[in-house]
C-alpha cells in the first residue's frame, strides 16, 4: 500500500483499511505533507470556531505553544499505527535545515533533520539520508541511525538491497528465520523440544523413576538424542537411566 494522501485523515483511513486487508508493505510518501496537514487541520477547526487562539494566530502570525499538543495528537496516533503495523514500513520525507544564531547578517546552519515533527526521525529502526551528486551521477545513502549498529555511520554509493544484508541477517535471527553463524567444525547443541521433554517425563514417570534421575537425563540430552530415547522408552527399555552416570 502506498500512501500518497496529503491529508492526515485520509492517510489514517487508508492505512486502517490496508491493515484490515492484510497488506505487507507500506510506503508513506511523504511524511512531510502529513505533518503539514496535521497543522492545517487544526487551524481550520480553530478558524471555523472563531476561537481566541485563532484570533491570536491571526494577530501575531505565531502558533501558541499550547496548540502543539492538539496538533501532535492525531499525528502521533498515525505514527503509532505505522510502528505497530505487521508490515514493512518505509517513511519518506524532505530534509529540513536547522539554523542556530546569526553571523555577519546571515543565518548559521546548525544541522539537518527530517522535515516533520521533531521526534519522527527516531521512530524507524533505520534512518537513511539520501543525497544526489549530479556531477558524478551518484546517489549517496548516509545511514544516520541503525537499531543494531550494523551499518550505522556508513555511506553507500548508489545503494542496492545488498546494503541492508547485515540488518536483514539480524532481523532473521530475532524472528528465528536464520540460524546463528557457527564454525564449520563446531557442533551445534540443540536442546530437546518441549514436546519431547513432556513425553520423556511421562514415560519415565510411569515406571516410577525418580524425578532427580529424569531431570539429570534431560540436562544432558540433545534434540536428536531425545528422539532416540523416546523410541527406546516406548519399547519399555529403561536401561538408559542406569547408563546415565557411567
Amino acid at each position: 500500500l502506498e500512501l500518497i494522501a496529503r491529508n492526515l485523515e485520509d492517510a489514517t483511513r487508508i492505512l486502517e483499511e490496508g491493515l484490515e486487508a492484510g497488506i505487507e508493505c507500506i510506503i508513506v510518501d511523504q511524511i512531510t505533507h502529513l505533518w503539514e496537514s496535521a497543522q492545517e487541520q487544526y487551524l481550520v477547526k480553530e478558524r471555523e470556531r472563531q476561537s481566541k487562539v485563532w484570533f491570536q494566530i491571526e494577530d501575531t502570525g505565531n502558533m501558541p505553544w499550547t496548540c502543539w499538543r492538539y496538533i501532535k495528537k492525531p499525528y502521533r496516533a498515525f505514527l503509532r499505527k505505522l510502528s505497530n503495523a505487521p508490515a514493512h514500513v518505509f517513511i519518506l520525507g524532505r530534509v529540513a535545515i536547522e539554523y542556530g544564531g546569526v553571523k555577519d547578517g546571515e543565518l548559521i546552519k546548525k544541522g539537518e533533520r527530517l522535515d516533520a515533527e521533531k521526534n519522527t526521525q527516531y521512530e524507524p529502526q533505520i534512518l537513511v539520508k539520501m543525497e544526489a551528486n549530479l556531477k558524478k551521477k551518484q546517489v549517496l545513502a548516509l545511514v544516520e541511525r541503525d537499531k543494531w549498529r550494523c551499518i550505522e555511520g556508513e555511506v553507500f554509493v548508489n545503494p542496492t538491497i545488498d546494503m541492508l544484508k547485515p540488518v536483514l541477517k539480524q532481523l532473521g535471527k530475532v524472528h528465528g528465520l536464520l540460524p546463528e553463524e557457527t564454525d564449520e567444525n563446531e557442533v551445534v547443541v540443540r536442546p530437546p523440544l518441549t514436546s519431547q521433554v513432556k513425553l520423556i517425563k511421562m514415560l519415565a514417570g510411569k515406571q516410577k523413576i525418580s524425578q532427580e534421575k529424569i531431570e539429570h537425563l534431560l540436562s544432558k540430552l540433545k534434540r536428536e538424542e531425545a528422539g532416540e530415547i523416546i523410541n527406546t522408552l516406548t519399547l519399555g527399555d529403561f536401561s538408559i537411566f542406569e547408563e546415565i552416570d557411567e
